[in-house]
């Protein structure tokens, strides 16, 4: 370090010395950033650790099943049925080669300008 505060004026240097210097530099400043990173990581672990939420534990016994299970199933395979039918026909393809993935109802939070957008694009010609 005492050739860095030696020196007045860089240009002065040989250039292999000012690389050098340059390289030094580079691997100091990364080398502090790499372990105020892992500092960092340490305190949030340590913090995850010290502020965790406490979980309710979770009954062993089981609720019983009930028979509406396979009512509902019926209506999950009708509710695939119908949406598959709605993208052939918007789309024109043939439903063999439609596959339904999954699917989650979309609640109705919306203010009303915001359903009236929905239907409008809904019912727009494509």
């Amino acid at each position: 370090m005492k050739e860095f505060a030696a020196i007045q004026d860089m240009s002065q240097m040989p250039i292999m010395e000012r690389l050098m210097h340059g390289l030094t530099v580079t691997a100091l400043g990364m080398g502090i950033t790499f372990i105020v990173l892992i500092l960092l990581l340490y305190s949030i672990k340590l913090m995850s650790f010290v502020f965790k939420k406490e979980d309710s534990p979770t009954s062993l016994v089981s609720d019983p099943v009930t028979p509406t299970k396979a009512l509902e199933e019926e209506d999950d395979e009708e509710l695939v049925a119908v949406l598959i039918a709605a993208v052939a026909a918007a789309t024109g393809q043939s439903y063999d080669k439609i596959k339904v993935r999954g699917y989650r109802e979309v609640g109705i939070d919306l203010p009303l300008w915001g359903q009236a957008g929905i239907l409008e694009t809904m019912n727009r010609e494509i």
